[in-house]
């Protein structure tokens, strides 16, 4: 159905980078490498890696539908 969607990764966006390195267009692989304790979410179309941060934060490393990272997302979710 439709060809599959690949992301544009020539945004500044990119230069935005964890402590241990990882931003947009970061690998699973080096997900994996960086944050082992991460926990792995897969359906259809994306995969997600969640860090627990402190307290009721989490990050969240996003692949859709690719292997390159796609977005980060940075929560807080007092409460549930």
């Amino acid at each position: 159905m439709g060809s599959e969607l690949k992301p544009d990764l020539n945004t500044p966006l990119t230069e935005f980078t964890t402590s241990k390195g990882i931003g947009l267009g970061s690998t699973i692989g080096e997900v994996k490498r960086a944050y082992p304790g991460a926990k792995k979410f897969s359906s259809t179309g994306f995969t997600e890696f969640t860090l627990k941060g402190k307290k009721e934060i989490e990050t969240q490393f996003v692949f859709a539908s690719s292997t390159k990272m796609t977005s980060v997302v940075v929560a807080s979710h007092p409460g549930g």
